[in-house]
């Protein structure tokens, strides 16, 4: 069971909402330990590299403002975007990778069309055929394209590993596979615009795990009419060293975000934060 530290109902229904995403039994504070472990291992590798660290590093919590210990959580809090209330809309994932959190999308979210942005093709063929895919027609939608602040093509290498993304933003020297791709990414306000188009309703959650991607494409967004309007989102924030006024550029986004009514939900390890519209949120939600 996990160990959730919100002392309200709003915890007890995220709880409710995990028991069958955990299955391992637990006890809660030694998961709670386990995380905590965990992280400060992560915060301590970070800080000695700074923003100079390879391929797969994350950026800390606490860049842009302090932090709210009770919003600590386990990483598999990001399948319900760290809220508790049912996302009335599509959600929209960005790099997809080979389907693991697609899989924990299409299980939690039963009702919800999901569409999953993934431009590397060898990717884009594992998901084409994932089980969840097959088995959810009409329902789980699969782009082979990425997304970022404008639409154009550009050139991607070669993570470590099969499982690993790639990144148009660290360069050549860690292609250690000796590949690379000329792939489409697409503005992320013409992604909106299109989901909004097929499903008929307005995304409701955007998921960013795209290695770099997060950052003109937040950008992009928090200066668009759709502000406001994609109730839930989260990122997992990587250092990128390659993207010019990083830090600045995140701050700027989380300054928006906050100046627009959304809250945090939620930090964890891996670089991951969620944001959710306060008026979206249940009453009695601690913030």
């Amino acid at each position: 069971m996990l160990c959730f530290c919100i002392g309200s109902a709003y915890g007890l229904r995220l709880q409710a909402k995990y028991a069958n995403l955990d299955k391992k039994g637990a006890d809660s504070c030694n998961q709670s330990q386990k995380f905590n472990a965990s992280r400060a291992k992560e915060i301590q590798s970070l800080k000695r590299h700074g923003d100079t660290f390879p391929n797969g590093a994350h950026a800390l919590p606490d860049e842009c403002a302090l932090l709210n210990p009770e919003l600590n959580h386990e990483l598999n809090i990001r399948f319900s975007f760290g809220v508790p209330n049912q996302l009335d809309g599509p959600i929209i994932e960005f790099g997809g990778n080979v389907g693991g959190d697609l899989h924990n999308f299409v299980s939690l979210h039963s009702c919800n069309q999901i569409f999953s942005y993934e431009p590397l093709p060898w990717a884009f063929q594992q998901l084409s055929v994932h089980p969840d895919v097959v088995q959810q027609k009409g329902r789980v939608h699969i782009v082979n394209a990425g997304v970022g602040g404008k639409s154009e093509n550009v050139t991607f290498f070669g993570g470590g590993g099969q499982e690993e993304a790639a990144s148009m933003y660290l360069g050549q020297n860690v292609n250690k596979r000796n590949e690379k791709w000329i792939l489409p990414l697409v503005d992320i306000v013409e992604v909106l615009e299109f989901v909004q188009k097929e499903s008929g309703n307005n995304p409701a959650a955007l998921s960013f795990n795209c290695e770099g991607c997060e950052y003109p494409s937040l950008l992009r967004f928090v200066q668009s009419s759709w502000l406001g309007k994609v109730k839930y989102l989260q990122v997992s924030w990587h250092l990128e060293k390659d993207i010019a006024d990083r830090h600045q550029k995140r701050c700027q986004i989380t300054k928006a975000l906050k100046g627009a009514g959304y809250v945090q939900t939620y930090y964890s390890y891996f670089g991951w934060e969620g944001w959710a519209l306060s008026s979206a949120l249940p009453n009695n939600t601690l913030q």
